[in-house]
């Protein structure tokens, strides 16, 4: 879950997790490339799978 809220993130992702799913919470600026591009990583280096790029 990104959002620019991290709290806000934090509560989507305690939801997600009494549903019985995994998640995990990121703060992210869209409005900023380099974190835009931080979360892109980081989700890949999470969850594998191709390098993207923003």
């Amino acid at each position: 879950m990104a959002d620019l809220n991290g709290d806000q993130a934090e509560r989507v992702v305690k939801e997600i997790a009494a549903a019985g799913e995994a998640a995990h919470a990121m703060v992210v600026d869209v409005a900023d490339p380099e974190s835009a591009q931080a979360v892109a990583d980081t989700t890949a280096g999470m969850y594998g799978g191709h390098i993207v790029r923003l």
